[in-house]
């Protein structure tokens, strides 16, 4: 009769035990820390953040890019390098190139200057709303109207993308 109680206090116990666990592993507390305009974040409204390799982070934003090293920002707008301040995405690539999605088209940034990529289209409207690389390494953009671009390397240019293997 007492192995039947110790074996029932001892089950008792161990749940007593998990729970316990299970309560102060969800009671965690974690900290976040808020980034706006007041800290130099460029603009206030964010479209897409990624990180590249060196840890920094890109912000793209209706108002510029901003790069955030974990202390503080460097901005970039239509004054300092870009073409259109409105952004709206941003991508880095293997070779850890930033590639900026505006208003106005494709930028590339590799660290020291901004190039413009031409978007080969009758259309006015250019503004990039995504940008993929493949595991080959080709780069392509998907347009306002949801239409698929490909980088052309030889040309630096984004082109409208047939697809060849059908």
């Amino acid at each position: 009769m007492i192995r039947i109680t110790l074996s029932k206090i001892w089950i008792f116990v161990g749940l007593a035990c998990s729970m316990l666990i299970s309560v102060v592993s969800r009671a965690q507390k974690y900290d976040f820390v808020n980034y706006g305009i007041e800290e130099g974040l460029v603009q206030s409204q964010v479209n897409q953040i990624v990180q590249d390799q060196y840890g920094m982070l890109w912000i793209s934003t209706l108002g510029g890019i901003s790069r955030f090293d974990g202390k503080e920002f460097s901005n970039f707008n239509y004054g300092n390098g870009l073409v259109h301040s409105l952004t709206s995405t941003v991508f880095v690539d293997r070779a850890n190139t930033i590639w900026i999605g505006s208003e106005a088209g494709l930028q590339s940034y590799n660290g020291r200057r901004f190039k413009i990529h031409e978007v080969v289209t009758r259309s006015k409207r250019k503004t990039i709303r995504e940008i993929h690389q493949t595991e080959d390494g080709s780069l392509f953009a998907l347009l306002n109207g949801w239409r698929l671009f490909k980088l052309n390397e030889g040309t630096a240019a984004l082109e409208p993308f047939t697809d060849t293997t059908q």
